[in-house]
């Protein structure tokens, strides 16, 4: 996977890979549904809160995580600048001038902090810090596969167009440039 994705997303993916011990001593194994995205999770439009997701045909019990791709792909939506998180593009706006839609503006780090409290609240369960870090890993390394590759004739190739991996990994991309520079592997 490593040589097929550009230099840029090859450091995060060394990165996880030196943390692949802690993801699987961390991180719990659970029914996933392959296909968590926006056309599988039923919303309530007056609240915003999730009322059913749809679809389970192929789930399979795998890493916690696996399915946080599909996280990504609900807090934002293609634009004229291609596709960005809602409200961070100005040209771009998915709910037009309504301001009842106002409540579904988007700051990324925000919803996916308002995630884990929704979950461990209704889970009634703790999860240590250090597994929430394994877990993230395990999204990171699901989001480089989900949008780094598609499958065509029976096999997985590179995409041509990464722009979903530079928005969703920018972060890490930005840590991953951090710490090659700081080991001197640039």
């Amino acid at each position: 996977m490593s040589t097929s994705l550009p230099p840029r997303f090859t450091k995060i993916l060394e990165n996880t890979q030196k943390k692949i011990g802690l993801i699987t001593g961390l991180v719990p194994w659970v029914l996933t549904h392959q296909d968590l995205s926006g056309m599988n999770i039923l919303v309530d439009p007056d609240t915003g809160h999730i009322t059913g997701v749809v679809d389970w045909a192929d789930a399979t019990i795998e890493p916690f995580g696996m399915a946080l791709w599909g996280l990504e792909s609900v807090l934002g939506c293609s634009g004229p600048n291609g596709w960005s998180y809602f409200g961070s593009d100005p040209s771009y706006s998915y709910f037009g001038s309504d301001p009842s839609y106002s409540h579904f503006g988007c700051n990324p780090s925000r919803s996916r902090a308002l995630f884990w409290k929704t979950l461990l609240t209704e889970i009634k369960c703790i999860i240590s810090d250090k597994c929430r870090y394994a877990v993230n890993e395990v999204r990171t390394l699901v989001v480089l596969h989900r949008y780094g590759f598609h499958w065509e004739n029976g096999t997985w190739n590179p995409v041509k167009d990464t722009a979903y991996l530079d928005v969703f990994l920018k972060d890490e991309i930005k840590l991953a440039e951090e710490s090659h520079k700081l080991e001197g592997t640039e």
